[in-house]
């Protein structure tokens, strides 16, 4: 059976996003459209965070909110330039599909609050294997 986690996290732009997060995209807007939820844009420093996470989790075969220095989110996405208000982390492992990451963390209280929440304007999605990060964020401030 999957476990699934979440905290709160941040990030910056250094390539176009992936057509995972484009897909992607298009599950988080129709969840967050279906409760009356503004639609978040793909951010490539987000993905960038987002697919390291997901391969350190792959590499060490811990699902873990701490990157591979031991780091939070915060200071993960801060070191790739990302000055944040606002940040959050989902995680999960076992999901097949981006339509099964986003079904199991839309079914779990604290995944569905990250997704859903107002404050933020940004994501960045990524799986390495059985592993999945999903990052959301809102810059500035």
């Amino acid at each position: 059976m999957p476990f699934r986690s979440a905290v709160l996290a941040a990030a910056l732009v250094l390539a176009p996003v992936s057509a995972s997060a484009i897909e992607g995209q298009g599950h988080l807007n129709a969840y967050r459209s279906e409760a009356g939820r503004a639609p978040l844009r793909p951010s490539a420093t987000l993905e960038a965070v987002a697919r390291a996470q997901a391969a350190h989790m792959a590499r060490t075969g811990d699902m873990t909110h701490l990157g591979p220095r031991g780091r939070k989110i915060g200071a993960r996405v801060r070191a790739r330039g990302y000055g944040y208000c606002r940040i959050a982390e989902n995680i999960l492992w076992g999901a097949g599909s981006v339509d099964d990451a986003m079904a199991l963390w839309a079914d779990s209280r604290p995944h569905r609050r990250n997704m859903l929440d107002r404050e933020v304007s940004e994501f960045g999605l990524a799986q390495s294997g059985p592993y999945w990060a999903l990052v959301l964020g809102r810059p500035g401030c």
